[in-house]
C-alpha cells in the first residue's frame, strides 16, 4: 500500500501506491496465491482505504489491522481525513485491530491519556463498537516495569503481562507483533493463542535485538517462543485487580511467629478434636459434603470458630469463602477462581488467602 524512505531514526518520505497498482497487485494474488489471512498496516490515504475496503468486502478469511498512525520515530503516517474512513470502511471487516496506547486514544477521539487498567479496558470497549471483532491495545510504549497488553472480543478479556525487556532497540515491534498474529492465525491457531504466541515472539526478538544504525535497532526475528519465560502471563481484569489489591493493600498476616503443622479436617467435630489438646495453632476446615446447604455450612463454620476460640487457635476455611466472611473466620484457603470471585463480589478486604 505504501513505500517509505526511512532509516533507524526517521521517516523521510511516504509514497502511496496508485489505485491502479494496488488493484493490480490484489488481483494478481487473488488469481494465483489467495491468502487465508490478511494483515493491514499503512492505510494512511483515503484512496488506499477505498481499494482495500473493496477487497475486504469479498474476502472470506481473517483480517488483522495494525492501524499505523505514527512511526516509532514520531512521524505521522496517516492523512488527517483518512482516520474516519479507516474506522468506517476497514474496522467492521477486521477480526482484530492492534493499536498502541497513543493510537487507541486517538481513534476514540479522547484527550485523556490511558493511564490505568480501567482506562484501557473502557477504550477497548469503544473500539469494539466501531465494528472490529476483537481489540488488542498494546502497552509496550508505557513506562512501567511490565509491558501489559489488553485483548478483548467483548465476551472474554485478557491482560497479557511480560517483564519489560531492558533494551532500547525496539524498532518495528508493533508491525512485527501484528505480523506474528497473522502468521499464527494462518497456521490455524485460535485468536487468543495467536496473540499469546505473537507476544512471546516479540519478547524473544527483543532479547536478541541489535543496534545497527544511529537510532533504535529492529526487533530480531528469531522464531516462535521456546521457553515459558518468553510467553506472557494471562490474567482477567478481575485477576489483575486482585493482584493490584494484594500488592497495594495487602492481606492481614498471621500473628503466629511460626505456623507449624496445619491439620485439615472435614467437620466442626474434627476441628474440636484437633484443637482440644492445645498444641495446634491453626486448623483448616475443608467441608466436602455436597449434601450440606449454605445454612448448614454456616453452622459448621460457626461451631468450628467457637472451638478454635476456646483453644487460642485460628480457623482457615477451604473454598466456602462466603461462609468464612459471614462468620468472620480468620482466613480462607482459595483457588484462583474463588479468589477472583471474592475480589469481584466482596472485595476480599481483610481476609487472608
Amino acid at each position: 500500500t505504501a513505500l517509505t524512505a526511512q532509516n533507524s531514526h526517521e521517516v523521510r518520505m511516504v509514497e502511496y501506491s496508485s489505485n491502479e497498482m494496488l488493484r493490480a497487485t490484489i488481483g494478481a494474488l487473488e488469481d494465483d496465491l489467495p491468502a487465508v489471512v490478511i494483515k493491514l498496516g499503512m492505510l494512511g490515504k483515503e484512496s488506499v482505504i477505498a481499494e482495500v475496503s473493496a477487497l475486504l468486502r469479498r474476502f472470506p478469511g481473517k483480517v488483522v489491522c495494525d492501524p499505523v498512525m505514527v512511526s516509532t520515530s514520531g512521524s505521522r503516517l496517516i492523512d488527517q481525513g483518512a482516520q474516519e474512513h479507516l474506522m468506517d470502511d476497514i474496522f467492521p471487516y477486521t477480526d482484530i485491530i492492534t493499536p498502541n496506547l497513543d493510537e487507541a486514544q486517538a481513534l476514540i477521539g479522547g484527550c485523556k491519556k490511558l493511564e490505568t487498567h480501567g482506562d484501557v479496558e473502557d477504550c477497548a470497549e469503544k473500539l469494539l463498537a466501531l465494528g472490529a471483532k476483537s481489540v488488542l491495545i498494546k502497552g509496550g510504549h508505557g513506562g512501567e516495569d511490565y509491558s501489559e497488553d489488553y485483548w478483548t472480543d467483548g465476551v472474554a478479556q485478557w491482560w497479557l503481562s511480560s517483564e519489560r525487556v531492558p533494551t532500547d532497540d525496539t524498532h518495528g515491534t508493533g508491525c512485527t507483533l501484528s505480523s506474528a498474529i497473522t502468521a499464527a492465525l494462518a497456521l490455524g491457531y485460535p485468536m487468543v493463542d495467536a496473540v499469546v504466541l505473537a507476544k512471546g515472539y516479540i519478547n524473544r526478538g527483543l532479547h536478541a535485538a541489535v543496534r545497527y544504525g544511529q537510532g533504535a535497532g529492529p526487533v530480531a526475528h528469531t522464531g516462535w517462543p521456546h521457553t515459558r519465560q518468553e510467553l506472557p502471563t494471562l490474567r482477567t481484569p478481575a485477576m489483575l485487580r486482585c493482584r493490584d489489591g494484594i500488592t497495594n493493600r495487602g492481606f492481614p498476616r498471621s500473628t503466629r511467629a511460626q505456623l507449624g503443622l496445619l491439620p485439615v479436617v472435614d467437620s466442626s467435630e474434627g476441628v474440636a478434636e484437633v484443637v482440644r489438646h492445645g498444641t495446634v495453632s491453626d486448623v483448616q476446615l475443608r467441608i466436602k459434603d455436597t449434601s450440606l446447604d449454605h445454612q448448614q455450612i454456616i453452622k459448621q463454620v460457626q461451631e468450628a470458630i467457637e472451638h478454635c476460640a476456646n483453644h487460642n487457635a485460628q480457623l482457615w476455611v477451604n473454598d466456602h469463602w462466603r461462609a468464612a466472611v459471614a462468620c468472620e473466620a480468620f482466613g480462607v484457603h482459595l483457588g484462583h477462581e474463588d479468589l477472583v470471585r471474592l475480589m469481584e463480589e466482596d472485595g476480599g478486604s481483610g481476609y487472608t488467602a
